[in-house]
């Protein structure tokens, strides 16, 4: 666009929205999420915010900058507790970031893949998971602390979003 180097507008002004979105995300007790929780969604979880039936201007912008943060959202596992299997975005690969299905009766938490030893339960990945998504599990690297599950932006190895406009 002109000489200004913008090659898509919509993303330009979608990316200070996407940064409000990861910095509720990353602190949900700063005053401002705070606030934001307390008078739209006082009983959930920021992912899953409605909108509401009649949100403010901010409250909007930000919810259009959580549904662009969304798609490269990716759980990091600690111990998988937090971490839903069929539900959580958590396989780190382009496109769907889940399993694609179950061979059996499932399991629900990611902890219940993990041995005591702090490694993936290879028998039980293998029964319960197509080669293809036990692959993909196999490759993530587990944590040898007990370290809760965490957001990391997908497409950075740092896991943290970033963007010119962040700053």
């Amino acid at each position: 666009m002109g000489g200004l180097g913008f090659h898509d507008m919509e993303l330009f002004n979608l990316a200070p929205l996407a940064c409000q979105a990861w910095r509720m995300l990353q602190d949900p007790r700063a005053l401002s999420s705070r606030i934001l929780k307390a008078v739209y969604f006082p009983e959930r979880d920021f992912l899953e915010a409605p909108i509401g039936a009649s949100p403010s201007c901010i409250w909007r912008s930000i919810i259009e900058g959580r549904d662009t943060l969304v798609q490269g959202l990716v759980r990091r596992i600690g111990t998988g507790k937090q971490t839903d299997i069929w539900t959580s975005n958590w396989l780190p690969r382009e496109g769907l970031m889940r399993p694609v299905c179950c061979t059996k009766d499932n399991p629900q938490k990611v902890s219940e893949l993990i041995d005591p030893g702090r490694s993936w339960d290879r028998q039980l990945v293998g029964d319960f998971f197509i080669p293809m998504d036990a692959d993909i599990i196999f490759s993530i690297s587990l944590c040898t602390s007990e370290q809760e599950d965490f957001w990391a932006w997908q497409y950075e190895k740092s896991g943290i979003f970033f963007s010119q406009v962040c700053l």
